[in-house]
């Protein structure tokens, strides 16, 4: 406010609506996002959304649909500190960037205005806290359960490389729908497919936001193609429904019966995603080097500080329904359920 004065731009402010009205004739409204959906209606030439990392997607889609007045000149710009691979930041500024968007990185030794000696404190960080809050890197969160050398050039496989089909000895799917209670808005749905070949674990992982009756599609697609022995879905609370919209939809229409486990859960979902610890520490995972793929790694190498665990939480139900179910032939696999039990 007081450079603005000071330039000539401001010329006038509303204290109660938290506006700021220029010399060129622009207003400057300033909006919390606490409420997202109290960005609705609002029409805007440019949003500027500070410290970004520290609110919901949601926000900045809304903020998105803001952007409307006049027909050209558009913009939008978000300042935020990384936190990690694992958080919306990454996903929407890194790794699927969008058109026209441009990331710029400035560290902490670029700022002009720190006081004397404030840099020389900053060596005392942890490496990878400094990393992300000095150097503006994207960086493994810390206290996260695996290291990053436990995530090496080997885990993602590019599609030319994957095994056909009919190599894989036991093949699996497993739903999380994301849509219980315990669940917070926004978080992805998860497909994980996995087949076991040469003593090896490999994953296709489908994360996605989408409406339940897609979830079904979408996982009756994935059947056809995959021809899965086991497939699990999570029931716990009101996802119970979604078994019901896969059956519906998936009755008659291919002229197969896919065996459907109901999955109920009742150990904390903490525990049971560190039952994959064996698995990665003995570098058993392989996963097919797509979006999703990229996307369950990351939540992975994240895990348990990331903001979703949706990609390794069906990845555990696929392992454990595989583990559970094996040396059951298969004329004796019927629809059926599978209550929490645990990986030998």
């Amino acid at each position: 406010r007081m450079l603005a004065r000071q330039c000539g731009y401001l010329v006038g402010e509303n204290k109660t609506m938290h506006e700021f009205y220029m010399a060129n004739g622009s207003v400057i409204r300033c909006r919390s996002t606490d409420d997202p959906d109290r960005l609705r209606g609002h029409s805007c030439r440019a949003v500027w959304l500070d410290e970004a990392a520290e609110m919901p997607e949601y926000a900045y889609r809304m903020a998105q649909l803001t952007l409307r007045q006049g027909a050209t000149g558009h913009w939008l710009a978000a300042t935020f500190t990384p936190k990690g691979t694992g958080h919306w930041t990454y996903d929407v500024f890194v790794r699927k960037r969008e058109p026209h968007t441009e990331v710029i990185k400035a560290t902490t030794h670029e700022n002009v205005f720190l006081p004397p000696g404030f840099l020389a404190r900053l060596e005392s960080l942890p490496g990878a806290l400094r990393a992300q809050e000095v150097n503006a890197e994207f960086v493994n969160t810390e206290g996260a359960d695996w290291p990053p050398e436990l995530f090496g050039e080997w885990i993602l496989v590019p599609p030319e490389r994957w095994p056909r089909r009919d190599r894989f000895t036991l093949r699996a799917i497993a739903v999380d729908p994301s849509l219980g209670k315990q669940d917070k808005p926004g978080d992805y749905s998860a497909i994980v497919l996995v087949g076991l070949a040469d003593g090896l674990l490999w994953v296709e992982a489908d994360i996605e936001r989408r409406p339940p009756w897609r979830i079904a599609a979408d996982t009756i697609a994935h059947c056809q193609r995959f021809s899965p022995h086991l497939v699990g879905i999570e029931a716990n609370q009101f996802q119970q429904l979604l078994v019901h919209e896969f059956e519906r939809q998936a009755q008659g229409r291919f002229g197969v019966t896919w065996p459907v486990f109901r999955i109920v859960n009742k150990v904390p979902k903490i525990v049971r995603i560190r039952r994959l610890g064996p698995y990665i520490a003995a570098r058993e995972l392989r996963v097919l080097a797509n979006a999703g793929g990229q996307l369950l790694v990351a939540q992975l190498m994240a895990f348990p500080q990331g903001e979703h665990d949706d990609g390794p939480d069906a990845l555990e139900m696929a392992v454990r329904m595989m583990l559970e179910t094996a040396g059951i032939g298969q004329e004796e696999r019927v629809t059926g359920s599978l209550t929490e039990g645990g990986i030998p």
